[in-house]
């Protein structure tokens, strides 16, 4: 029931550093796309209920916060998705796109960037997403999706189902369990952490906007 490395309930055990920015492309708002990648930066219960839930939560949050390249970007229902997976199916970026880091809440956090790939997988690097070009904070975030690679999140739920997605959104027990990602790994615990407690908080969210 612990996750590796340290993840939720016990503290770490010095997964975090820094990892300045691998060769990355810094770009400004104004020479982005209108594709984004914010965390939410609130806490949010893992009993948010549902993919559709999340959603909303995530288009309120990015609706009404300040965040790095929002100006201009369409913000509704059919752009804004959590990055998230619920025991049957994830909601995946595009394939092939340029994307750009920001964080609801800061008008200054991000603006670095990866392309996905021809399935919609990221990032592609082993950059630290605690840093001030990604995140800029140090925080948990369910994610409920499968491994993948070390540098290539997965695009399926969990491999165990419920338990990797606190009852489908539904459960903040201690025994249930939930994948999860950590802003400061550089490798898949950014978004593949396995085993974290649904009782766990702070956690957040990340979001995507495909506008």
């Amino acid at each position: 029931g612990s996750a590796a490395n340290g993840g939720p309930g016990d503290g770490g055990n010095g997964a975090f550093g820094n990892a300045g920015n691998n060769g990355r492309v810094i770009i400004t708002p104004s020479e982005s796309s209108n594709n984004f990648f914010v965390m939410h930066g609130g806490t949010i219960a893992a009993n948010i209920g549902s993919l559709a839930a999340a959603d909303a939560e995530c288009l309120s949050r990015l609706t009404s916060a300040t965040w790095l390249g929002k100006t201009g970007v369409t913000l509704d229902a059919s752009t804004v998705k959590a990055f998230l997976c619920d025991s049957s199916s994830c909601n995946n970026l595009q394939a092939d796109t340029t994307y750009t880091f920001a964080r609801a809440g800061s008008g200054t956090a991000g603006g670095a960037t990866f392309t996905t790939d021809g399935t919609g997988r990221g990032p592609g690097d082993s950059g630290n997403w605690g840093d001030a070009t990604h995140f800029s904070n140090t925080i948990y975030y369910w994610t409920g999706r499968d491994v993948g690679s070390s540098t290539l999140w997965s695009n399926s739920p969990g491999a165990n189902g419920m338990n990797s997605t606190c009852n489908d959104w539904t459960s903040v027990s201690g025994s249930v369990f939930a994948n999860y990602g950590g802003s400061t790994t550089t490798d898949e615990q950014r978004w593949g952490y396995t085993a974290g407690p649904c009782n766990y908080s702070p956690a957040t969210l990340i979001c995507f906007v495909d506008d």
